[in-house]
């Protein structure tokens, strides 16, 4: 027989070969690493702006990056990057091109720069204005805080805006260093065609500059509504920084017959001390005459007082015909002095003109009851509250924003908030009883926590403010019935603070959106910041995830929304130090 041995030799040694890598013995490989990938996260799609507008927030995000080291960012095209960090960065568009043009911003890995993702830009030039949407005659109100002193300041007023032009109006100026009354005003505006604008008006040696968005537009397409924001202040140490708002006037109530019926108010300021907070919520009433009687509830600080009555008298003159202007002068029950802006029969603009110094100073808005004798029915079914206050922190701002449910038949209820006292993020869940008054004070009473005030103006809309150490005030307004979706939240909007800053820390701004009811919102925002910039045109782009139960919604930054109704929901930031309340409607 043939020797067969050196083959079988041959064939073990092949076997072996193969075998014992596979078992360890001949050593082992180890499996390649997962590969890096870099995808944007933000902007969802790619944005369109116009020339000296950014794109913030540029967001990358890097998978299988164990070490964390984020990407570098690059640029193609005409403009610039700025704020950069190793996930994050803002594009700004260049301050004029003749045509469009598309820019590319890449970001690429650290850890592999062979991995990057890019996301196109489309800069478009500066189109025509829109100046025609501001027009008419206008009555506003301002207030925020001047730098130097830590003190409010405020301004009201009525200005006629044609073709660009303040051509010819009124204000009253109340600053820490002294009160000046029936300053005649003018000055400019640009509206862009997207609805923001800017605005200088100068007077009594002053110079004023805002910028703002509007909307509301009546049936000829002239804004009736302004939010605005002032940013005098150009290095957060000097200047004044405040936010208000403007609404189109009604002429032909330009006199105290107009006046007449119940009214509520909520005004909000601070008495002599800097840092505190003072809210005044209540009621009067007047008879086309030169008198108003009512009361008002007091928070002074965390100080709680009610019932407070007083009579005072209107006064008229020659701004009155022309301007809407009325003084007013309490008469029994104190001594403040206010000055009036009449936007119309059932609106009115107020600030106090008593020195700031001596006297501290509150300004806000005063709105026709329709009732004088409300009854608990006044107060039925879901209504979303929203409201600002100082923090439990030093310096910072304490929001709210949430759903309260009323049942009419046992004068109790449900409340559900969310909340931001100083950054820290918390929500309110708890039940309360209440009580309403002929004249629209309710008292409700949680079964824990601070009781609230409220002075009603309609049937479920309210102001409002806590009587405790936050001096939280805002309002409460009727939601619309759900289940709530994307299309709740669709079309054009403007948006602007609430309330006037609550804090000398907190960042101003005001800006437009749009939805075409997909759940997803492109914004576009200018503020004026705490170091004294305006930043203008900050484009973003937001997808809400909206629970259908309740009209709360969330995004991606954490921010917490609620819709009210079709045309309005609220906003307030979660986790901010100074985080405010802004309203969106159309």
């Amino acid at each position: 027989m043939k020797n067969l041995w050196p083959n079988f030799c041959l064939l073990l040694m092949i076997a072996a070969a193969i075998i014992l890598p596979a078992c360890g013995g001949g050593g082992h490989n180890p499996p390649p690493p997962p590969v890096i990938s870099v995808a944007i996260t933000s902007p969802a799609s790619s944005p369109t702006i116009q020339q000296t507008q950014s794109v913030s927030n540029i967001t990358a995000q890097v998978t299988n990056d164990s070490a964390n080291k984020g990407v570098t960012w690059s640029l193609s095209g005409a403009g610039s990057l700025s704020a950069q960090t190793s996930t994050t960065v803002t594009y700004n568009a260049p301050a004029s091109v003749s045509s469009n043009i598309v820019v590319t911003v890449t970001a690429t890995s650290v850890a592999d720069n062979t991995k990057s993702a890019s996301i196109a830009i489309t800069v478009t030039p500066a189109a025509a204005n829109n100046n025609g949407a501001l027009s008419g005659q206008y009555a506003f109100l301002i207030s925020g805080f001047d730098d130097a002193t830590g003190n409010r300041f405020a301004y009201i007023g009525s200005f006629t805006a044609a073709s660009g032009a303040i051509t010819t109006g009124i204000a009253d100026i109340n600053l820490p260093s002294g009160v000046t009354t029936s300053v005649a005003i003018q000055g400019k505006y640009t509206v862009g065609t997207d609805n923001r604008g800017t605005m200088q008006i100068s007077g009594g040696g002053m110079v004023f500059n805002f910028a703002f968005s509007l909307g509301a537009f009546n049936s000829t397409n002239i804004a009736t509504k302004l939010d605005v924001i002032q940013f005098d202040d150009n290095n957060g140490t000097s200047g004044r920084r405040g936010s208000g708002v403007a609404y189109l006037q009604n002429s032909a109530a330009f006199n105290t017959a107009s006046i007449t019926g119940p009214y509520a108010f909520e005004f909000v300021g601070q008495d002599t001390t800097t840092a505190t907070r003072l809210v005044h919520i209540g009621s009067f009433t007047a008879t086309g005459s030169t008198t108003v009687t009512g009361s008002f509830d007091a928070n002074d600080n965390g100080s709680f007082t009610t019932n407070n009555a007083f009579i005072a008298s209107l006064t008229t003159g020659a701004a009155t015909a022309a301007n809407g202007r009325v003084a007013f002068a309490e008469t029994s029950g104190g001594s403040a002095t206010h000055v009036w802006y009449i936007v119309s029969a059932a609106h009115v603009l107020s600030m106090e003109t008593d020195a700031e110094g001596s006297s501290g100073l509150v300004c806000g808005e005063i709105l026709g009851q329709t009732s004088a004798s409300f009854t608990n029915t006044a107060l039925n079914g879901n209504v979303v509250l929203y409201s600002t206050g100082l923090s439990s922190t030093s310096g910072n701002s304490y929001v709210q924003a949430g759903v309260l449910n009323f049942n009419s038949l046992n004068s109790t209820g449900t409340i559900n908030l969310d909340t931001n006292d100083g950054g820290a993020q918390n929500t309110i869940s708890t039940n309360f009883t209440y009580a309403v008054a002929g004249t629209g004070e309710t008292f409700l009473t949680p079964s824990t926590g601070t009781p609230l005030d409220l002075f009603l103006i309609d049937t479920n809309k309210a102001f409002v403010m806590d009587e405790g150490s936050l001096v939280n005030a805002g309002i409460l307004e009727a939601q619309a019935a759900g289940p709530f979706n994307n299309t709740f939240v669709n079309g054009s909007y403007f948006d602007g603070l609430v309330e006037y800053a609550p804090v000398t820390a907190e960042g101003t701004s005001s800006g437009v959106a749009f939805s075409s009811g997909n759940s997803v919102v492109f914004t576009t925002t200018d503020q004026s910041n705490t170091g004294g910039q305006l930043v203008t045109g900050q484009a973003q782009t937001i997808t809400l995830t909206i629970t259908s139960s309740t009209g709360r919604a969330t995004d991606a930054s954490g921010n917490i929304y609620y819709i009210i109704s079709l045309t309005r929901f609220v906003s307030i930031q979660a986790t901010a130090h100074t985080s405010s309340v802004l309203l969106f409607e159309q």
